[in-house]
């Protein structure tokens, strides 16, 4: 049980978890999108390959 607690979960797994049984997560941060341009050196965003918006109707999702 703690390993789900404390695992990350990405975009992909709440989309696909909606409709199963999964234990929810108990906190997390919503990022709505990847557009910053200050560059910093230490940033993890840059990394990732996501490179779109979070939609009002799937944020109002995580929300409730």
């Amino acid at each position: 049980m703690s390993d789900r607690m404390n695992k990350e979960v990405s975009y992909k797994d709440v989309e696909k978890s909606e409709t199963s049984n999964k234990v929810n997560p108990k906190n997390g941060w919503i990022t709505v999108n990847r557009t910053c341009n200050m560059r910093c050196k230490w940033c993890y965003a840059k990394e990732t390959e996501y490179r779109g918006e979070l939609s009002l109707e799937f944020a109002q999702k995580l929300a409730t």
